[in-house]
């Protein structure tokens, strides 16, 4: 969902329910981003949740294409990626990862050769676009160091004028909700400026919708938006946000782009019906996940 509709100069996008999903959206931000602020380790469910419920999603709509995806691996790491990569960070979330894999070729083998490589590929691509992705929002809210405490009065005013100094704490909180408002500002701004003045088509081989016009004005849009997160809520440099909300614009548009890929490739215009107005979790998750690990490096490299 990166922007507005330009198919024969300008239209509206009647796709959405916008009187339904717009609600539904704010209370799905605002929900997590609480869950990761007071509970950190109940937002670990939420992320778990999101990992099952869009692998359910994709091995519903494979299946109709008859490639198989295997219960087991996928579920499993769907549990333990997340969980791994919160407790034990990179490392450990590469060693579930692998194992994942490893899963896979070993169930494979016993159902014979016969599209194994197909298969197997099919596995690995969900393992890789679900599991993986959504655990670097785990990653994200990972306290290390000093930032353990969560004993913070998060209801006291110095904490919400400068969270950072009234609890180091919750600096993953933060990082998750700054995550999440670039996310949903690059979505919103791409829309809303596509709808107003939207007339050159961004990819029409692949979402005839999506204009030019909105692809940059989300690019402005978040990078006054990131600089403005960045140095108020994080304390980084100005220039820094501005980076952060640009990259997070730019991958928002190129993950909504290869979700659209995906369900093309399937013969599906949703992933499934689960949330009214939006469709299924993987049409929310299509620019968040690979923005979740474009920030999480932003941050560990950068930051």
């Amino acid at each position: 969902m990166t922007d507005g509709d330009a198919a024969a100069g300008r239209a509206v996008n009647k796709g959405r329910d916008f009187t339904t999903a717009v609600p539904i959206g704010i209370a799905l931000v605002l929900g997590l981003g609480a869950s990761a602020w007071w509970l950190p380790q109940m937002f670990i469910v939420a992320v778990i949740t999101a990992s099952l419920l869009g692998v359910t999603e994709l091995r519903t709509t494979f299946a109709a294409q008859e490639r198989h995806l295997m219960r087991v691996p996928l579920y499993a790491c769907s549990i333990l990626m997340p969980v791994a990569a919160f407790i034990y960070g990179l490392p450990g979330l590469m060693i579930a990862f692998a194992s994942g894999i490893a899963m896979v070729f070993a169930i494979r083998m016993f159902r014979g050769e016969t599209a194994f490589v197909r298969d197997v590929s099919a596995n690995i691509f969900v393992l890789s676009y679900v599991p993986l992705l959504v655990s670097f929002i785990a990653m994200l809210i990972r306290p290390t160091g000093s930032q353990v405490s969560l004993d913070g009065n998060p209801l006291s005013w110095h904490t919400i004028i400068d969270p950072l100094s009234a609890d180091p704490g919750r600096h993953g909180a933060l990082r998750l909700i700054v995550l999440l408002l670039l996310n949903v500002g690059a979505d919103t701004s791409a829309l809303v400026v596509g709808m107003a003045i939207g007339r050159h088509q961004l990819a029409p081989l692949v979402s005839p919708k999506k204009t030019w016009e909105g692809f940059i004005g989300s690019l402005v849009f978040n990078a006054i938006f990131g600089a403005f997160l960045l140095s108020n809520l994080l304390h980084h440099t100005w220039w820094h946000g501005v980076i952060v909300g640009l990259v997070t614009a730019a991958v928002a548009a190129a993950g909504d782009l290869c979700e659209s890929m995906i369900k093309r490739d399937l013969g599906v215009k949703d992933m499934s019906h689960l949330i009214p107005g939006h469709g299924g979790i993987m049409d929310r998750l299509d620019s968040l996940l690979p923005n979740a690990f474009a920030v999480w490096v932003m941050f560990a490299v950068m930051l």
